[in-house]
């Protein structure tokens, strides 16, 4: 008596010698078309009971989270910052007006001398150390200020943000350089 065999349909035909069967069936663990092709890598192996939980689970260690501290900087360690972050972006500009507008390389050696003559006028500003605030907090202050002192106070602070150089002054000193190199170029020509 024979056995009736089950076949399964698949997706892709067997291929073997232009086979076109796409039904197979199963015999010994192996896998066989309907023409009886052994279909390669089709194997099917039944793991033994003896190797279950053998596998070493994974473990993750739990990383300490670095908890993140806002620095929030004052007086001259803030204007050296808000300098180094200027020049970078004074320098980006420079780099993209010479790739994309094709100017000469001079350019940010020029843009380079005007920001050097710039920061001459803040390196005072820079320069100053922490001790002028440790020399002013033992003296004693008095609690009543008169409007005359307010007020001072307040155009000192006014001159004070004039000197500290706007981004928009960025796009002024590449301006300057290139009229300085003499290129044939307009605000127009930079705007777009």
């Amino acid at each position: 008596m024979s056995e009736k065999i089950q076949y399964n349909k698949r997706k892709e035909p067997c291929g073997i010698e232009n086979c076109r069967s796409r039904l197979v069936f199963e015999a010994d663990g192996l896998t066989y078309c309907k023409e009886g092709h052994l279909q390669r890598s089709t194997q099917q192996t039944q793991g033994d009971d003896d190797d279950f939980g053998t596998q070493v689970p994974k473990t993750r260690h739990k990383r300490e989270r670095e908890e993140r501290v806002s620095q929030i900087y004052r007086g001259p360690e803030a204007l050296k910052l808000y300098l180094q972050s200027y020049q970078l972006i004074l320098w980006k500009q420079c780099y993209a007006l010479i790739h994309s507008l094709r100017l000469p390389a001079e350019l940010e050696v020029v843009v380079k001398d005007l920001w050097s003559l710039r920061l001459r006028l803040l390196q005072s500003r820079v320069d100053t150390s922490t001790d002028e605030a440790t020399m002013f907090s033992s003296q004693v202050t008095s609690e009543v200020d008169t409007d005359d002192q307010q007020s001072e106070g307040d155009r000192k602070r006014s001159s004070r943000s004039k000197t500290i150089p706007s981004l928009i002054e960025s796009l002024g000193l590449c301006y300057l350089g290139m009229m300085l190199l003499k290129l044939p170029i307009s605000m127009g020509d930079l705007h777009r």
